[in-house]
């Protein structure tokens, strides 16, 4: 019992002492708690925001995936390509323009593009020209085809889009 009593002093003798280590160690522990805590808070908004950017750019990858499948169909940035076409198709098909205006109507994110054309052709290059047309998204609008035995003359309004970058 004597010794239960001299350790019982001793604390009694030192408790101030004891109490203010046992209170710095308790902030001590709540601070590292603390810090980790907001450590694992700050790695876990950074992970969300990662995963968000992540889901962006797979979005954005899916867009310019549907961006290059409809540039593929539609001429882009400059309506000189479109007539540019005109021109290397018509000549590849043995098609002879004689006339060739181009109108274009910007919008938003396209241009309309117009192109009245007189020509001289058979009707097979006639059929083989409209075929590669239809491919780019070329519209006629209008299509007059007059006598000549071979060849005929022809008459085209073609209207299509040129996508602005």
């Amino acid at each position: 019992m004597i010794k239960k009593d001299i350790t019982f002093n001793i604390f009694l003798k030192y408790k101030n002492t004891i109490s203010i280590i046992l209170i710095i160690f308790i902030f001590v522990i709540k601070s590292i708690f603390t810090s980790y805590t907001n450590q694992i808070n700050k790695l876990e908004r950074k992970r969300e925001e990662l995963k968000k950017k992540k889901m962006l750019i797979k979005k954005w990858e899916e867009v310019d995936e549907k961006y290059k499948n409809i540039s593929n169909d539609f001429f882009l940035s400059e309506s000189l390509l479109f007539k540019r076409f005109v021109e290397e198709r018509a000549k590849e098909y043995g098609i002879a323009i004689d006339y060739l205006s181009p109108q274009q109507k910007s919008r938003k994110f396209f241009e309309e593009v117009e192109l009245k054309l007189k020509a001289v052709s058979t009707y097979k290059d006639l059929i083989n020209f409209i075929r590669i047309a239809e491919d780019k998204n070329i519209v006629i609008k209008k299509l007059t085809i007059k006598g000549g035995k071979p060849k005929k003359k022809i008459e085209m309004e073609l209207k299509t889009i040129v996508l602005k970058e």
